[in-house]
């Protein structure tokens, strides 16, 4: 799916409080790339997000996590909300869909105790449990 480069048209105002309603306040969030963290940042205001600066500020902070980070969604081990939880203290997450992640998408769906959340097309969201 293409991207208008609309804020507005990215993250809806139905959407985010579908959103909201699924992701509670203070909730860390793990998200897939940081093009997108602002958007995300406007419609869940009182949620934490992994990247929310640009993300050269993480990888010299920490390179080993940057590195987990970046390669979870590209090169997904068989069960990524293990790892998301562990390494990130995230029950959360929230990805623009993007064909490069859709094996990450398809195992966290397919991860026991993983519950998707219902957004829309455009978005992929999941509840990765306690």
């Amino acid at each position: 799916m293409e991207d208008s480069g609309q804020a507005t048209e990215l993250l809806t105002p139905d959407v985010g409080a579908r959103l909201a309603g699924a992701i509670p306040p203070g909730a860390q969030v793990f998200t897939c790339e940081w093009g997108h963290t602002g958007t995300m940042m406007l419609a869940l205001p009182e949620r934490r997000f992994i990247v929310a600066l640009d993300p050269t500020f993480f990888y010299l902070n920490d390179p080993d996590l940057y590195r987990t980070w970046f390669e979870l969604p590209r090169d997904p081990p068989p069960h990524p909300s293990e790892a998301i939880r562990q390494r990130f203290g995230a029950r959360f997450v929230l990805c623009r869909y993007d064909q490069r992640f859709r094996r990450f998408f398809n195992r966290l769906a397919l991860d026991p105790g993983t519950r998707p959340i219902s957004v829309d097309a455009g978005w992929e969201a999941y509840d990765l449990g306690e």
